[in-house]
C-alpha cells in the first residue's frame, strides 16, 4: 500500500499545466481513452481506469486462484515494470498499476479473513500506507524481495494449515471470518489420527520380546507389569524401525500368528488387530460432516450495488477519494501562479494533508464503534466541506487568499478523511443483511467487499482529477474548491435524511415495541400475582369459615 501510494505521490508537485490550449481538448479526451501518454494533467491518474476494472475482477478471481499465487505474480510484474523504465509510456504505466492495484484488494481480503475481530483497525492500517517511497529502483527491488519472501512474511490462510489444526483437535470449531464461519474437521483426517494412536498403543503393547516376556506361544495374556515396562521403556523410533525390519520380535499372541496376520494385511504399517469397527466416527463428527456440506448462495456485486446501504457506502468512498485527489492536477499551477512557489515548496504543502490523515486514521475505528457508522461519515463529510472553503480559499465567502489558510484546509481535510473512508467498509459488509433469505460464504463476502471497496476507491481516483482539471479550466481553482465543498455538503445532507433518520426512527420503534412488550409482560405478571393473592385470600377466608362452622357444629353437638 505504501509502495503504491509513494509512486503516485512522487509525481504530484511536478505535474504542471501543459494543456491549456484549446486545440488540445479533443486530443485530451482521445488520449485519455486510448491511454497513450500522460503529458497532460488530466491524464496523471490514468492508471485508475485499469484499477477500476481489475478491482472488480480480482474480487471474484482471488477466491478461485488463491491470494498467495496472485500476490507472487503481481510482485514479479511490478519488479519488471519498475526496472523497464518509469517514463511517460502509457503501456508500462498501465501494467504497473494493474499489478500494484490488484495487490490492494488481495491484501485487504487476506488480512480481514485472518483478523475478523479488528476490521476497522485493519482498514485504517491499510490506509496508513499514504506516503512517499523514494527512487523507483528501490521500490522495484522491494517488490521483488517481497514477492520472493512473502511466504515468510505473511501467514496465508491455507487448507493445509486448517487441516493441521483440525487433526490436532478433530472436534474443534474454527472461525476465520467476521461471520464466525464454522470450519468443520476433516473426518478422514480424524479417523487416520485415531488409527495412528491405536497403532502406537498396539505397537507399545506388542513390542515385548520372548526373552523379556518369557511367555509361551499360546499365552494370549500379558502381565500388567510387563505392559507397563513396554509402554514406557521400549516405545521409541528405533523400536519402530526394528519392528519394520524384523516382525518376529513383536508378539501379540505368538510370533507365527502375528506374522501370518501381517502377511494377510499386506503391510507392516497397518496393525492387523485394528478392524473396521475402529473406523466408526462419533456422532459429533458426523454432525460436523453434515455442516461441512452446507451450500452457500452465489454472491455477486449486484447484491451490494442494489442495496441502499451499499450504494451510499460506495458513494462515500468515491467522494472521499475525489476530495483527496481533486487538487492533485491543479494545485501545483495555482501555487506557482499565485505565490510563485517551486516544486520543492509545493511538495511540503502536499505533506500537510497526508500527515493529518496518518494522525487520525487509527482514531476513526474507535469513534465509529461509539456512534453510528452513517453518522460518522456525515460528520466527516461536513468537516471536509468546511476544509474545501479554506483550501481555495472560498470565493463564495469572499475569503482573501492566504497560503496558511490553504495549509489549514489541507490539515482539516486530512483529519476528517479517515472518518469518511473507514466506516464504509463495514457498511459494505452489513448491507448484505438486506438479503435475509440468502446465505453467503463468509470468505467470499470478504473477497467481494474488498473488490467493491477498491473499485470505489479507483472511481474516486478517476473522477477526482478529471473533475478538478476541467472545472478549473472553465472556472478557476477557488471555484472548484467551493463546488467540491457543495458536493460534500449535499452528500452529507442526503444521507442524513435518507439513511440516518430512517435508521434512528426504526430503532426507536423497535425500542418502543420492546419496551411495550416488557411493560405488558410485567403488567401480566403483576395481574397474575394479584389474582394469586386474591385466590389465596379467598381460600384462607373459606378455611376460616369452615373452621367456624365446624366449631359451631361441635358446640351444638355438646349441648
Amino acid at each position: 500500500m505504501g509502495q503504491k501510494r509513494g509512486s503516485l505521490s512522487f509525481q504530484r508537485p511536478f505535474c504542471l499545466n501543459n494543456s491549456k490550449k484549446k486545440k488540445f481538448q479533443t486530443l485530451l479526451i482521445l488520449l485519455y481513452s486510448c491511454n497513450f501518454f500522460i503529458y497532460f494533467k488530466s491524464l496523471q491518474r490514468t492508471y485508475t481506469v485499469v484499477f477500476f476494472f481489475t478491482s472488480l475482477v480480482i474480487g471474484k478471481l482471488q477466491t478461485r486462484l488463491g491470494r498467495r499465487i496472485m500476490s507472487f505474480v503481481f510482485d514479479c510484474w511490478l519488479y519488471w515494470k519498475v526496472y523497464s523504465g518509469y517514463g511517460y509510456r502509457a503501456s508500462a504505466n498501465s501494467w504497473q498499476y494493474y499489478k500494484s492495484n490488484n495487490y490492494h484488494p488481495l491484501a485487504y481480503a487476506e488480512l480481514l479473513i485472518q483478523f475478523p475481530e479488528m476490521q476497522e483497525e485493519l482498514v485504517s492500517f491499510m490506509e496508513f500506507g499514504v506516503g512517499y517511497i523514494g527512487p523507483f529502483s528501490f521500490t522495484g527491488a522491494l517488490f521483488l524481495f517481497f514477492g520472493i519472501f512473502q511466504n515468510k512474511l505473511i501467514n496465508f490462510v491455507t487448507k493445509e494449515a486448517e487441516d493441521k489444526v483440525i487433526q490436532e483437535n478433530p472436534f474443534s470449531r474454527l472461525s476465520f471470518t467476521s461471520q464466525s464461519a464454522k470450519i468443520t474437521p476433516n473426518i478422514h483426517g480424524a479417523v487416520a489420527l485415531i488409527k495412528k494412536k491405536k497403532q502406537a498403543n498396539s505397537f507399545a503393547r506388542g513390542h515385548i520380546s520372548l526373552d523379556s516376556m518369557n511367555v509361551s506361544k499360546n499365552d494370549r495374556n500379558f502381565s500388567h507389569k510387563n505392559l507397563g515396562q513396554s509402554s514406557v521403556g521400549y516405545f521409541d523410533k528405533s523400536i519402530i524401525h526394528s519392528y519394520e525390519a524384523n516382525a518376529n520380535v513383536i508378539m501379540v499372541t505368538s510370533a507365527e500368528e502375528f506374522q501370518r496376520k501381517i502377511a494377510e494385511s499386506g503391510s507392516l504399517n497397518m496393525d492387523p488387530r485394528i478392524t473396521d469397527k475402529d473406523d466408526e466416527i462419533p456422532q459429533t463428527s458426523a454432525e460436523f460432516l453434515i455442516r461441512d456440506k452446507t451450500k452457500y448462495d452465489e454472491l455477486n456485486y449486484s447484491h451490494i450495488f442494489l442495496t441502499p446501504r451499499g450504494f451510499f457506502a460506495i458513494l462515500d468512498v468515491v467522494i472521499c477519494c475525489q476530495m483527496y485527489n481533486y487538487c492533485d492536477t491543479i494545485l501545483p499551477d495555482f501555487l506557482q501562479e499565485t505565490y510563485g512557489y517551486e516544486p520543492y515548496i509545493i511538495s511540503l504543502i502536499y505533506i500537510a494533508q497526508n500527515a493529518a490523515f496518518v494522525s487520525t486514521c487509527f482514531i476513526a475505528p474507535k469513534v465509529a464503534r461509539r456512534i453510528s457508522l452513517v453518522l460518522c461519515v456525515i460528520l466527516g463529510q461536513m468537516v471536509q466541506a468546511a476544509s474545501c472553503y479554506l483550501i481555495g480559499p472560498s470565493m463564495f465567502f469572499n475569503i482573501t487568499p492566504k497560503i496558511y489558510l490553504t495549509i489549514i484546509g489541507f490539515l482539516i481535510s486530512g483529519f476528517a478523511s479517515p472518518f469518511t473512508l473507514v466506516p464504509p467498509y463495514k457498511e459494505l459488509e452489513l448491507c448484505l443483511s438486506y438479503h435475509k433469505n440468502k446465505r453467503f460464504d463468509p470468505e467470499a463476502v470478504q473477497d467481494i467487499v474488498s473488490g467493491v471497496f477498491n473499485t470505489a476507491y479507483a472511481m474516486g481516483g478517476i473522477v477526482g482529477p478529471l473533475f478538478g482539471y476541467y472545472t478549473t479550466y472553465f472556472t478557476n481553482f477557488r471555484t472548484t474548491s467551493d463546488i467540491q465543498g457543495l458536493i460534500l455538503l449535499a452528500s452529507s445532507l442526503i444521507q442524513f435524511f435518507l439513511m440516518y433518520l430512517p435508521q434512528r426512527i426504526s430503532e426507536a420503534r423497535l425500542n418502543n415495541r420492546l419496551r411495550d412488550s416488557s411493560t405488558l409482560k410485567q403488567s401480566n405478571q403483576n395481574e397474575s400475582l394479584i389474582k394469586a393473592k386474591l385466590l389465596s385470600l379467598e381460600y384462607q377466608n373459606k378455611q376460616q369459615k369452615d373452621l367456624s362452622e365446624t366449631d359451631s357444629m361441635l358446640e351444638d353437638t355438646k349441648h
